[in-house]
Order: C-alpha cells, then sequence, then structure tokens
C-alpha cells in the first residue's frame, strides 16, 4: 500500500526480518488509542509467537489458539466475529496489518461499544433489532466446522431462561436499549463478551495500558482532542485526532 512503512522485528534472529508494512492510515488508527512504536513491535511479536506456520497470516484458529481457548465456547461468536471484521479480503486470513487495527480497535471499545457490538453480532440480520430466536440462536451457537452433537449446549440454560423472565417473557424484539436492560438484569448473557476482551487485552499490551486509555476517554469524552506524536518507523511529527 502507498506509504506503507516496513521495520526491523524486536528480537528477530536476523536483521532481515521486518514487521510487515503498515499504511500510514492504519497507522493513525493505531496511533488514536495510544500506541506508539514500540506497542506495536510488541503487537508483532505477539503476533508472531501464536503464527506457529510461520506464513504471516493468522486464521481463525490463531485467534483461539493465544487465549488457549477450545473452538466450542461461550466467547465463539464474539472471537468469530472479531476475525470475520479483520479478515479484509474474506480470504479467511488476517494480516498483521489487518490483525494490528481489528485488535486494537476491539480492546479499545468501551463498556457501551462492547454493549454495541454485541448487539451487532446478535442481530444477525441487521435490520437493527434483536429478535427473540436471534438471541435463541446466539444461545445455540456452533462455530463452522464444529461438530453440533458434540457434547452440552455451549451456553448455560439460564440463558434461555432469563429470556422467559425479562419483562415477563411478553416480549418479541429489542431494541439497543432493551439489549442493555436484559444485560443489566442478567449480567452473564453480556460476560463472555466482556471476558473475550479482557483477555485479549491481557494478551496483547497488558489490562493497564487498556484501562488508562478507558480512562482517558471517560475524562476527556465532552471534549475533541488531538496530539502531536511521532509517526512510527519515522522521525516525521504528526497530528493525531484522539
Amino acid at each position: 500500500p502507498p506509504h506503507a512503512r516496513a521495520v526491523p522485528a524486536m528480537g528477530s534472529s536476523s536483521s532481515t526480518a521486518k514487521v510487515p508494512p503498515v499504511s500510514d492510515k492504519e497507522l493513525r488508527t493505531v496511533l488514536s488509542f495510544n500506541l506508539a512504536e514500540g506497542h506495536i513491535r510488541a503487537m508483532y511479536k505477539g503476533f508472531m509467537e501464536v503464527d506457529i506456520d510461520n506464513n504471516g497470516v493468522w486464521t481463525v484458529s490463531e485467534m483461539y489458539r493465544v487465549l488457549k481457548e477450545p473452538r466450542l465456547s461461550v466467547r465463539a461468536p464474539v472471537i468469530d466475529t472479531i476475525f470475520f471484521m479483520g479478515d479484509s479480503n474474506s480470504e479467511g486470513s488476517m494480516s498483521f496489518p489487518d490483525f494490528l487495527v481489528t485488535m486494537s480497535s476491539f480492546c479499545a471499545l468501551s463498556k457501551e461499544e462492547m454493549l454495541q457490538f454485541l448487539f451487532m453480532i446478535i442481530d444477525v440480520d441487521r435490520n437493527g433489532t434483536i429478535e427473540k430466536e436471534e438471541l435463541l440462536n446466539f444461545f445455540s451457537y456452533v462455530p463452522a466446522g464444529v461438530d453440533e452433537g458434540n457434547g452440552e449446549p455451549v451456553f448455560p440454560v439460564n440463558n434461555k431462561n432469563a429470556l422467559d423472565k425479562f419483562r415477563g417473557g411478553r416480549w418479541q424484539s429489542l431494541q439497543f436499549d432493551g439489549l442493555a436492560q436484559l444485560c443489566e438484569r442478567f449480567p452473564y448473557i453480556a460476560y463472555p463478551a466482556y471476558h473475550t476482551q479482557e483477555m485479549y487485552r491481557r494478551k496483547f499490551l497488558g489490562k493497564a495500558f487498556w484501562e488508562r486509555l478507558d480512562y482517558e476517554r471517560i475524562k476527556y469524552q465532552t471534549v475533541s482532542r488531538t496530539k502531536r506524536v511521532r509517526m512510527p518507523f519515522t522521525k516525521k511529527k504528526i497530528e493525531v485526532k484522539l
């Protein structure tokens, strides 16, 4: 891509190993989440440690491997969606620049944005409301390539019971506020989504890094901010909108 920068990898065994080219646009995205050159190198190191085929891309299985997560899991719908968003060429693989932007963007989501992300996952037909049937399908989620008859349903039965208890069971669909109320009353429904983010945050750059970003975003949420930062892998200073 134009204006892409390749750099030596941290701890690489030879001086020829480089972080794959990352475009200026992609770099600007992650700079807005407070990542600097050292953080990008650390993300690349983590990416390569899990890429055991050493082919420079992740498939969906690496998304699970990095968390030591089984494919049949309550976190599967969330993990599969993150991967689907990062697979920009729809080839079933994610390059490092795609991974860098996708994983950083997911880890940077606020609590409310995480709930919006969950809404998007459940609202399969994208009509802006979640039907009861869509929630039941979400609770019965089986990832592609996994044998459906393989043991118990992944989600506990009390998730389905919650739908009958919520509003006395007299509802057919929910808008975003309705999902927020459902998750407030039955927190275990949204727990897998929040927990997936927490796991990826720990793995990539650490919990403290992302919590600092959370704090800053809450503190300055009504203020439009920019800051001057060094463009990674150059000496150039640029303005980044936070």
